[in-house]
């Protein structure tokens, strides 16, 4: 009976804990404006829940099928002075290039940065 006490006390010492992941600020719903290397300007939404969410930019060209493929988020990092997140393309069709994009808040409801290979990005909160 006393080993039993001490594997009960021992499992509930050991056994993690769940907690609920933390939101922060930049929780919500975010309109995209992003303008390519060649100028165009694409329009999407990003939803950002804890530490993921998704993007789903508009793309007109039907040649490529990584384009205008809603795909989920990791939020690297989200404090008051930025926000890093990795668009996981290939999760959403393998051969997709992930990207990263790193963004500072500008107001409470915008935020500006760019992409790991250029690209303008604005968001604000809608």
């Amino acid at each position: 009976m006393k080993k039993l006490i001490i594997m009960v006390i021992c499992a509930l010492v050991y056994t993690p804990i769940a907690f609920p992941e933390e939101s922060h600020q930049y929780d919500g719903t975010w309109k995209i404006k992003m303008i390519t290397a060649k100028g165009n300007t694409r329009k999407g939404l990003l939803e950002i829940s804890s530490q993921g969410g998704t993007w789903d930019i508009e793309h007109t060209n039907v040649k490529d099928d990584c384009k205008g493929r809603p795909a989920p988020i990791v939020i690297k990092e989200a404090s008051a002075d930025v926000l890093v997140f990795q668009v996981l393309k290939s999760k959403a069709l393998k051969g997709c290039n992930d990207f990263t994009i790193n963004l500072k808040p500008i107001n409470e409801s915008t935020l500006e940065g760019e992409s790991d290979d250029g690209r303008k990005i604005t968001l604000t909160r809608g």
